[in-house]
């Protein structure tokens, strides 16, 4: 399953609370539902795979809200990987967006190619060692070659 349905705000601070539920219902709380409710189904081998932000990890101040709900859900993404491992089964994240490298946040946005084929390894069976981790899709340069410093543990 992949979870790659969110929405971003573009708003000053002041005005965040007016969207913030609506944003957390969407961003948050529907992949733990999913995620809850594909549990009975999920075979051996079953893959979770979420799509993030890396700009998690820098200031965004006109996207306070949606960075609070994409860091909440990598941290589910982390805490849920020992609850898919009973049933060898994996889940991760893959965080495109922001690369410390590049001056510019958005010449640094992983294309949707190459979202795709982190996506794709991620499902495949070469993948089935790797759960709990957030992937940087600026960072990532073909099967797992390159990673982000928390992919690296």
């Amino acid at each position: 399953m992949v979870n790659n349905a969110g929405v971003a705000d573009r708003d000053e601070f002041s005005h965040v609370m007016q969207h913030l539920l609506a944003l957390s219902r969407l961003n948050l709380a529907a992949p733990m539902f999913i995620v809850k409710a594909l549990l009975p189904y999920l075979a051996s081998n079953g893959r979770v795979i979420n799509i993030s932000t890396s700009l998690n990890h820098v200031a965004a101040p006109y996207q306070v809200a949606c960075i609070a709900n994409t860091a909440a859900l990598d941290s589910m993404t982390t805490s849920l990987a020992s609850v898919l491992a009973e049933r060898d089964a994996t889940i991760n994240a893959v965080l495109p967006g922001y690369d410390e490298r590049m001056q510019s946040v958005h010449r640094s946005i992983g294309t949707a190619p190459v979202i795709a084929q982190i996506v794709r390894f991620l499902a495949s069976d070469d993948a089935h060692l790797i759960t709990g981790q957030l992937i940087d899709a600026p960072a990532y340069d073909g099967p797992l070659n390159r990673v982000s410093p928390q992919c690296a543990t």
